[in-house]
């Protein structure tokens, strides 16, 4: 099922799918909050409008996944990293659809808007299989992927288990075979998105002279303030 905010694509349409069983590996689960909200929307308004962006909801049998579809051409699947959301390519996205490129900008589950019932575990493997049938309910055969810290270990996935459905991969800041560092984000895995008022001060200091930082806090300043 999926629903927008948007008329869909007409070749767009989605796909009740069944999961297959084994879900291991690597559990990486995060609060399932609007976290995103916190660094405001992907596309502005004006975004929308000029690049035609569809903002999505697809439900698949296990999973709910919010996700960006904009432009026309070859399929490119951008996947975030922890604790971040779709919102990081928010100023690459536009840029590949001037290429001429579709580009499918997804949470990944347990991220910003994406989400799964308590009873489901949230673990790269599933990530993996999620964006395989979000391809199918978006009726994308194949697409490169370009992902980022530990979504690419969902990339890897997908191409070591459906080949033959990523056309290229790139990986920015990547994990790779047992190096995943997850003891260095063990303190952002506990952190409350909530308390994102307290983050704000210390990154406006520390790096707010550049112009796309105070861009991305600008919501939570607006938020403490009311």
């Amino acid at each position: 099922m999926v629903s927008s905010t948007k008329s869909a694509h007409p070749n767009r349409a989605a796909a009740n799918l069944h999961p297959p069983a084994p879900r291991h590996v690597g559990v990486c689960r995060t609060p399932s909050v609007r976290a995103g909200r916190l660094l405001g929307d992907p596309w502005t308004a004006a975004a929308q409008a000029r690049y035609n962006v569809n903002m999505l909801t697809i439900q698949l049998a296990d999973a709910t996944i919010a996700l960006d579809d904009a432009g026309e051409g070859a399929p490119v699947l951008l996947l975030h990293g922890f604790p971040s959301t779709r919102r990081l390519w928010s100023r690459v996205a536009p840029s590949l659809v001037e290429a001429g490129h579709r580009v499918v900008v997804p949470d990944l589950v347990g991220y910003g808007e994406s989400v799964a019932p308590a009873s489901v575990r949230i673990d790269m493997l599933s990530q993996a299989r999620w964006m395989l049938r979000l391809l199918d309910a978006l009726g994308i055969e194949r697409a490169a992927v370009v992902a980022h810290d530990v979504g690419s270990a969902a990339a890897q996935l997908m191409l070591a288990s459906a080949p033959g459905r990523v056309r290229g991969l790139a990986v920015l800041d990547g994990v790779h075979g047992g190096e995943w560092a997850m003891e260095a984000v063990a303190s952002i895995r506990a952190w409350n998105p909530a308390d994102a008022h307290r983050l704000a001060p210390v990154l406006a200091r520390r790096l707010g002279k550049a112009g796309a930082v105070r861009e991305m806090l600008a919501p939570t300043r607006a938020s403490r303030a009311a």
